[in-house]
């Protein structure tokens, strides 16, 4: 609606300038040209700059027989009158267009106004989104953004324990829209500029000095949840909202640093050496609990050995047998086992493939 307007406004204003042009150069014409002689029924000297107009001109005339002096007192009297109307419709047209622009304003999504009145001061009225009117000169829109914007704090402060500590807050926040009226009365459209800064900085290092530098990193959470809880509460005393606040950055000094990192690697070292002793106690109590296996195993074949005799050999032979049997089986090579008692014959030929356990 605005850039119709302002259109409109434009080709008035081209209008009304390309008019008094033609009407100054008529003037000129008439009053300032210099003198050329020419007959045309009559012995009068004739401007130079009439007789050309008369020459480029194509309006009829109503007498042909008239003078030149008549002609150009026509056209002029023509531009007078076009002149005249000019002044009588589209001046007040042009003027009620200014006036109509003047009066409107436009409110964008996410945005809020507020009027200024230069009698009544600021109206406590806060105006919508879309096209409003409001009284040209006396009063004016003030515009707030009512979206949620981002905003850091940086700061640096000591810890409990008195380390350095560097801190960065990012904020979320927005203006309370009810509250616009008394926002721009006190701090202005730059409200988030004057009070977040100011009341982030001295929350940040009132909350920091209550933890010692190791209780910043590990509780982290519980220091962030802190900080979020008093500044919102800080904020809401100037009427800003806050959707979120957390601690994007957190450094400490270099000593502090070097010592964290010291301590990182000797808890480190504790734990590997730790790991090792582990480690060597449960194989301790593997290679004795598979020596008390042994010898238990052992004592059980001595007391086989002695209550069967060679019956439990022999079944440990056929036993072994088997599993050789099986494996040369599978083998693709082919394997040769010699026979000590091939040429005597008898149980020898028996026994080779038993491996003569117990001879």
């Amino acid at each position: 609606m605005n850039q119709l307007l302002d259109k409109i406004e434009q080709y008035f204003v081209q209008f009304c300038l390309l008019n008094l042009f033609c009407i100054k150069f008529t003037r000129l014409i008439k009053k300032k040209s210099c003198k050329f002689s020419i007959s045309h029924n009559s012995n009068k000297s004739l401007p130079f700059f009439s007789y050309c107009f008369k020459q480029f001109s194509f309006p009829v005339l109503k007498y042909p027989t008239s003078s030149i002096d008549h002609y150009f007192d026509h056209t002029y009297t023509m531009s007078q009158r076009f002149a005249d109307l000019i002044s009588k419709i589209a001046l007040p047209a042009g003027l009620t267009i200014a006036l109509a622009q003047a009066s409107m304003y436009d409110v964008p999504g996410g945005k809020r106004a507020v009027i200024f009145d230069r009698l009544k001061g600021v109206e406590q009225k806060v105006i919508g989104e879309g096209t409003h009117f409001l009284i040209p000169w006396l009063q004016k829109a003030v515009i707030f953004d009512v979206r949620v914007e981002p905003r850091v704090i940086t700061t640096t402060t000591g810890s409990k324990d008195l380390q350095n500590v560097s801190l960065t807050l990012r904020v979320l926040s927005r203006p309370e829209v009810r509250k616009l009226p008394f926002i721009y009365q006190n701090l202005g459209l730059d409200y988030a500029e004057r009070v977040l800064p100011a009341i982030g900085n001295e929350i940040l290092k009132s909350i920091v000095a209550q933890f010692d530098a190791a209780e910043l990193i590990t509780q982290r959470e519980v220091v962030s949840a802190r900080i979020r809880q008093e500044l919102s509460r800080r904020a809401d005393e100037f009427n800003i909202e806050l959707e979120d606040v957390s601690i994007t950055h957190m450094t400490f000094g270099k000593e502090f640093t070097k010592a964290v990192e010291q301590k990182q690697i000797a808890q480190q070292d504790a734990e590997r050496s730790k790991y090792l002793v582990e480690k060597a106690e449960q194989e301790k109590k593997a290679a004795i609990i598979r020596a008390e296996g042994e010898a238990e195993a052992a004592d059980l074949v001595s007391k086989a050995l002695a209550k069967a005799g060679d019956g439990l050999l022999m079944i440990r032979r056929l036993e072994a047998s088997k599993d050789i049997a099986t494996t040369l089986a599978n083998s693709p090579n082919i394997t040769y086992l010699p026979n000590g008692d091939s040429g005597k014959g008898g149980d020898g030929s028996n026994n080779s493939l038993l491996l003569n356990i117990g001879r």
